[in-house]
């Protein structure tokens, strides 16, 4: 304070100019003061607590000293002590040490999506007794939830999902949280039962529940239904058996049930019908059995319906077309029967996808679909259905995924023609259908400015591959396998275009077999190019070895000739990769390759042998008739020593050696 008047009687000795420059200079000090009195102000404890975590997690750029309500993410009340600590995606690498249960006003902690480790402290959540929200999500954190610790009555949002967490969540541990809003522990490893506990008439402020991703198993208990408020119940890919829970049919405000992917058995039952606000029912990938309640097209609110990949049968519930927001409808793989042309979904103007594939559906394609001006996906295949394709399917001018393999269906040409109205088609799978026709010809594929993948596999079709195919610049996927056609790959030998089978879909469901792909211009971005089992001849390209994402290549039972391909990806490709053509040579084959002039020599030898022969024989000839000579004479010889025993023994001598010469000459020359 003495400084403050000596500064003031300072003032009044000055001009009004100097008075403003001391004014400035008067509130710098002031504020320097107040920042050095305020540095006490921090809660003792608090900054103990939060230094401790500043010890054992690295990334924390918290300063040694000063007041810790101004450190990053941290905030406090009015009495300095912290209430809200807020540090997700930080990058925090360590673990969460006892001491920060000292904290023990904080309302709020967000440690998400970090790389915490290490199981919790024991009694971490009951320490927070005025913490509304806790999230953790997205890190590495393990072991079961502290056996002893209760969740405090305050809490309302809990996240620990998307960590290493085990073992069974304790009826007790969520004992206390009555007024909990949101239970997240999906993406984990819990086991043993779910706890239905969570739903009881003291708790009605549950809103979202998710188990999704762990191991939870047996029946979903009775008790969720006494969660009124309850939105989401969502336990997905879990092990859970035995029948729906019928209790949770009275939990009116629920809007999604997501549990696919578990055990779950026994009809779907009739009560469904009083969730009025449901949106979404997915309960794919179970073991549910029985037909669709017939009173479903009361879900006046459904917008999607997934029930695919059940033991589900009966025809559908004409109830259905009243599910009028109704945008996803997925039911392929199950037992359901029936005429589809009767199948009215015309007033489901918001359809956006239809999976009834992999049934056993009859009749044609219900003509009620064309109406539905939205639609982007439909997928029939692996019924029974007949006819051909309608023309009204060109209205559908979203559509872009088109599936109908695997039925009946007939007139090829006219098909491809109906369909090019459907400028955004970008996939048509029409693989075993228009069995013993004609492929068409190249006007029919015109048009297809957007198409990615074509099949017509297994399809017994005859004739030849239009060129039009491989001048199709999207295409990606052709799957003409299992066919009769004949001819050459078009474009094989005098584009720069690669035929080949590709076993790798980007998306949709082409059905098993061999792909063709071609893109004009030079494919850099090819990763998997399969060739096998066809009847291809010539040099495998050189220019393949620019392919620098090439991971799989398989050329096997061909007729290809020639050196393989050295440099790049070829070096790491398996001799397995060339079985079946002898042709080939190449080091990875341990087959020498023989040069232009390797190969001529040897012809050229051909072409002189019959010379070679004649000389051979003429010299034989020769030699024969010298030694028939020879002999005649020796034969005088000894019969004019008989006559003269007397005679000069030097002719004798000469003679001798004149016919040893004589054998020695073939011996020579041969």
């Amino acid at each position: 304070m003495l400084l403050l008047l000596t500064i003031l009687s300072h003032r009044r000795r000055h001009k009004t100019t100097t008075l403003n420059n001391n004014s400035l200079s008067l509130v710098v000090i002031v504020i320097l003061l107040l920042s050095c009195y305020a540095s006490e102000a921090c809660n003792e404890m608090d900054r103990a607590s939060l230094a401790s975590l500043s010890l054992n997690v690295s990334n924390l750029n918290w300063p040694s000293s000063g007041d810790c309500c101004f450190w990053e993410g941290v905030e406090c009340d009015g009495n300095d002590q912290v209430i809200r600590l807020w540090l997700p995606t930080r990058g925090l690498h360590g673990f969460i040490s006892p001491s920060f249960s000292s904290l023990t006003k904080l309302t709020q902690l967000n440690l998400s999506h970090n790389c915490l480790s290490d199981p919790l402290p024991d009694g971490f959540f009951s320490s927070f007794t005025t913490v509304q929200i806790v999230d953790l999500s997205f890190n590495c954190l393990s072991g079961p939830l502290p056996i002893s610790d209760t969740l405090p009555i305050s809490l309302q949002i809990l996240d620990l999902s998307s960590n290493r967490f085990n073992g069974s969540i304790q009826s007790s541990f969520l004992w206390l949280a009555m007024n909990l809003r949101s239970f997240n522990v999906s993406n984990n490893s819990f086991n043993g039962k779910i706890p239905s506990s969570i739903c009881r008439s003291d708790s009605p402020s549950v809103v979202i529940l998710d188990f999704s991703y762990n191991g939870f198993q047996g029946p979903i208990g009775q008790g969720f239904g006494a969660c009124e408020k309850m939105e989401v119940l969502r336990a997905s890919f879990n092990f859970l058996s035995e029948p729906f829970p019928d209790d949770i049919y009275i939990a009116g405000a629920l809007q999604e049930i997501i549990l696919p992917g578990n055990k779950l058995n026994g009809p779907i039952g009739e009560s469904i019908i009083n969730l009025a606000n449901l949106r979404i029912l997915a309960l794919f990938g179970n073991e549910f059995i029985g037909s669709i309640p017939n009173g479903i097209g009361k879900l006046f609110n459904l917008e999607q319906l997934l029930l695919h990949i059940n033991n589900l049968n009966d025809k559908l519930p004409q109830s259905l077309t009243n599910c009028t927001n109704l945008k996803v409808l997925n039911l392929r793989v199950n037992n359901f029967v029936g005429e589809l042309s009767a199948l009215d979904l015309s007033k489901q103007q918001q359809l956006i996808i239809v999976d009834l594939g992999n049934n056993y559906f009859t009749g044609s394609m219900p003509t009620s679909l064309f109406s539905c001006k939205a639609l982007n996906t439909i997928r029939l295949a692996i019924n029974r259905l007949e006819g051909e394709i309608l023309p009204n399917i060109g209205a559908l001018q979203s559509l872009s995924f088109l599936s109908l393999s695997n039925n009946n269906l007939t007139n090829i040409t006219g098909a491809l023609q109906i369909l090019r109205a459907c400028k955004n088609l970008s996939t048509i799978i029409l693989s075993k259908n228009f069995f013993g026709e004609t492929m068409p010809n190249i006007e029919s594929f015109e048009g297809f400015q957007n198409l990615q993948i074509l099949a017509f596999g297994s399809c017994q079709l005859t004739g030849q591959i239009p060129n039009r195919l491989v001048e199709m610049t999207k295409l990606e996927v052709l799957d003409l396998s299992l066919n009769q056609l004949r001819g050459s790959i078009p474009g094989a030998s005098s584009k720069p275009i690669l035929p080949g089978l590709v076993r790798k879909l980007s998306f949709g469901r082409v059905p098993k077999g061999t792909y063709w792909t071609s893109k004009t211009g030079v494919v850099t971005n090819l990763e998997k190019l399969d060739l096998s089992g066809n009847n291809l001849s010539g040099k495998i390209p050189a220019s393949l070895k620019n392919l620098h994402f090439l991971s799989y290549f398989n050329v096997v039972n061909n007729n290809l000739q020639g050196q393989l391909p050295a440099g790049g990806q070829f070096d790491t490709f398996s001799n397995s990769r060339y079985e079946g053509n002898p042709g080939l040579c190449g080091p990875i084959l341990q087959r020498t390759c023989f040069s232009s002039s390797s190969i001529i020599q040897p012809l050229g030898s051909r072409r002189r042998s019959p010379n070679t022969k004649l000389i051979v024989g003429l010299l034989f000839g020769i030699l024969f008739v010298i030694g028939v000579i020879l002999t005649v004479l020796a034969l005088c010889i000894l019969s004019n020593r008989r006559i003269l025993p007397q005679g000069d023994p030097d002719k004798v001598a000469m003679g001798t050696v004149s016919l040893n010469s004589t054998s020695g000459i073939p011996t020579e020359i041969g």
